[in-house]
């Protein structure tokens, strides 16, 4: 017997195949009578348990359009695909039969119909879809279904499925329903109704079956090399037996008829108004006699030109795929809405998002640019480009399928070869031939910026710059050119004098590795439950942080052999705790700073405490009123309200590791400091210039066995206290 599976083709449609028997073959229509489907019990893979299942499809609870589209293979992606329609469609008894008639006039299905013809090509698949109509039975036990006993065999459950659509019918060279198949002329003329004990037979015996099939090709190879008036005769006798008499009815009867005929058709017309059909319409064609063909063509034709496709969040944009070739950007954009990232009104607009940052395979370079591209139209309101435009739809559409289907598409697309009904292999074929790898690894880069992006930066009163490479760069204080002097008349001008004291600043490489393993994709759990990727950019985020503030507290000398903060530099108060008096005084000491004999025109209007000062800090800086101690000389307005903006920064409560020597820091709970609004004075930033000042991510195959795609993320940063001017540290700590 066979091994019967499935495969889904799309997010919610199933495809169920099966051997067939040659029969009822029409050349003139170019046409053959089918068995699309029988409730025979076939094997089914849950993809979600990893574990077979046997699936009974009722007859009596599908529901069948007046035409299926034939497809080869299932084959959905390309309106070249339909090779024919199947057409008469009906139930009869356990069994659906239809139709299908072949194209002519084409290439490609002339050769499939040449298979079918001298009966090389015998199997036929249907695809179908349901959600919650089905019954499902534990292993060795029993269950009664619309009157009628089914039991589960003992090493696998069976779903019972109540409720069905067929969708399309396939030719295909392997089926799983053995009762599935081209009809054979026996069947026909005598109306043969297989039963119970000879579905067992079919499903157990091969040597028959061999034998049966031998005879229908002889029959076939003799058909064929018939005389023109023998196969007038035969072509007489299908036709005839394709269109039996059927038995004269009263008035009454073909009145009977004629009204369930017209409720169905108005049913089916008013199904559609739960699918997005206008009822106005609706009730135009049932008022007009539309047939169900006339209704499918022309509802279509209205959802595609009135409707758009759902999308991820309310302020997406409205897009129209305008082929079926899924491309690179395509598969892309699948991956990045399965990874969570948000394309459109998420960080993919920032500064430190752009195509360097992301996996650069060959063949991949630019897999990213379009995103980046669109999220940045987007931020300002502009009009997408249509390959953007096709993407975002295209993910927008298959945002809720089975990663192993995603991983399925991708191989698809660079037309690597895989076996359809297994799971394991497909995504083992994917991560190993790098179809989905570099898709993946941009993903999670996009969910580790996202993290790190969005994370709070309690570091931007520094400045920033970007260096070349990371060797150790000079970096000029921000000395201030000596004033100018008068000139008399003849005198040659004094040459300008720089007070620059050279700091060194470099950048170093922190890095941390992430691993998506082969189970994580076949359990689907990528971009739902996972977290992960984003907070390793929040770790990246926290890096930068920690190594400001390790630079703040450790209070190291600077080149003129001085500590940062110190009496030398007056900046610095001791024995001064936090208080209004103590505030304003440091203002006023940043604000007459000098530098080469010319006053540094600083703004300190940045505030960095701890939490514990945040209580008072917020009262100082907001209260518009001072009570209590004020003389009426003075008045009571509050000369702190809004001068500055306040930074809570909880290392300097907490202490941090310094991620350039791995060593504690101590906290220093009661230090407050103020900084210059520019940075300009004070601590300096710096990221590799290559990597536009943000984590870059690349891609890592392991070499112990295991199979999956790893990720590392490598940030290359450091920090420098370049100037004193622009800060002011006050402690009530006695230094």
């Amino acid at each position: 017997m066979k091994a019967t599976t499935e495969t889904r083709i799309d997010n919610d449609m199933v495809v169920r195949s099966a051997p067939m028997e040659f029969g009822s073959l029409d050349e003139s229509s170019r046409s053959i009578e089918c068995v699309m489907c029988t409730e025979t019990p076939v094997r089914m893979i849950d993809w979600y348990r990893e574990e077979y299942f046997d699936e009974v499809l009722l007859a009596e609870g599908a529901r069948m359009p007046s035409q299926l589209p034939l497809l080869d293979n299932h084959s959905r992606y390309s309106s070249e695909s339909v090779i024919g329609s199947v057409r008469n469609i009906r139930r009869e008894g356990d069994k659906w039969i239809g139709r299908a008639y072949f194209m002519d006039n084409d290439d490609n299905v002339e050769k499939i119909w040449q298979r079918v013809r001298q009966g090389h090509l015998k199997d036929v698949s249907i695809g179908y879809q349901y959600e919650r109509s089905f019954v499902e039975i534990r292993k060795g036990e029993k269950a009664v279904v619309g009157g009628r006993t089914f039991e589960a065999t003992e090493d696998r459950k069976k779903r019972v499925v109540t409720e069905w659509l067929g969708k399309e019918l396939s030719t295909t060279p392997i089926g799983a329903d053995q009762l599935a198949k081209m009809r054979s002329f026996s069947d026909v003329k005598f109306g043969h109704e297989v039963s119970k004990s000879e579905i067992a037979t079919s499903s157990q015996t091969r040597e028959s079956e061999s034998i049966q099939n031998d005879r229908q090709e002889r029959t076939m190879s003799a058909v064929a090399t018939e005389t023109n008036s023998e196969s007038v005769r035969t072509e007489q006798l299908v036709a005839q037996v394709a269109t039996p008499l059927l038995p004269i009815k009263d008035e009454a009867a073909i009145r009977a008829e004629a009204a369930r005929e017209e409720r169905e058709r108005s049913e089916y017309a008013r199904s559609f108004v739960s699918q997005g059909v206008r009822a106005e319409l609706v009730d135009e064609a049932i008022k007009n006699g539309w047939d169900k063909p006339t209704m499918n063509e022309r509802f279509l034709k209205a959802l595609t030109s009135e409707r758009t496709l759902p999308v991820a969040s309310n302020n997406a944009p409205a897009v129209h795929i305008h082929d079926n070739e899924v491309r690179k950007e395509d598969l892309q954009a699948l991956f990045l809405m399965r990874a969570g990232v948000k394309i459109e009104g998420g960080n993919f607009a920032r500064s430190q998002c752009h195509q360097s940052t992301f996996e650069r395979h060959e063949g991949h370079e630019q897999d990213m640019s379009f995103a980046i591209r669109a999220a940045r139209t987007l931020e300002r309101g502009g009009n997408l480009d249509e390959t953007s435009e096709r993407a975002l739809e295209f993910a927008n559409k298959h945002r809720n399928i089975h990663l192993v289907q995603a991983c399925a598409m991708a191989l698809d697309k660079f037309g690597i070869a895989y076996n359809r009904y297994d799971s394991k292999e497909i995504v083992t074929r994917a991560v190993t031939t790098q179809s989905i790898a570099p898709f993946l690894t941009n993903a999670l880069g996009a969910q580790i910026l996202d993290g790190f992006i969005g994370s709070p930066d309690t570091t931007s009163w520094c400045r920033s710059v970007e260096l070349p490479n990371d060797n150790p760069q000079p970096v000029a204080k921000g000395g201030m050119i000596s004033r100018l002097r008068k000139r008399l008349s003849g005198q040659v001008p004094v040459p300008a004098t720089r007070e620059a004291t050279e700091e060194f600043i470099s950048v170093a490489t922190y890095s941390e590795q992430y691993f998506i393993d082969r189970k994580d994709l076949l359990a689907d759990r990528f971009g739902k439950i996972n977290d992960a990727p984003a907070d390793i950019g929040v770790a990246a985020m926290e890096i930068i942080q920690d190594l400001v503030y390790s630079t703040l507290m450790l209070n190291a000398n600077m080149a003129d052999g001085n500590a940062l903060f110190s009496a030398a530099h007056g900046n610095s108060a001791v024995s001064a705790a936090f208080s209004a008096a103590n505030l304003y005084a440091r203002r006023i000491a940043m604000m007459v700073q000098m530098n080469n004999g010319r006053p540094i025109s600083a703004d300190p209007s940045t505030l960095i405490i701890p939490p514990s000062l945040e209580y008072a800090a917020r009262q100082m800086i907001n209260s518009s009123e001072i009570r209590g101690g004020i003389t009426q000389e003075l008045g009571t307005a509050n000369p702190l309200q809004n001068s500055f903006n306040l930074v809570v920064e909880r290392r300097i409560e907490t202490g941090t590791i310094n991620p350039d020597t791995d060593l504690a820091v101590s906290a220093r709970a009661t230090d407050y400091y103020i900084a210059d609004r520019l940075g300009r004075w004070g601590l300096m930033k710096a990221f590799l210039r290559s990597n536009g000042g943000g984590p870059i991510i690349e891609q890592w195959m392991p070499g112990d066995g295991r199979i999956g795609v790893g990720t590392t993320i490598e940030l290359e940063a450091g920090t420098k206290a370049v100037g004193w001017e622009g800060l002011q540290r006050g402690t009530a700590a006695g230094s």
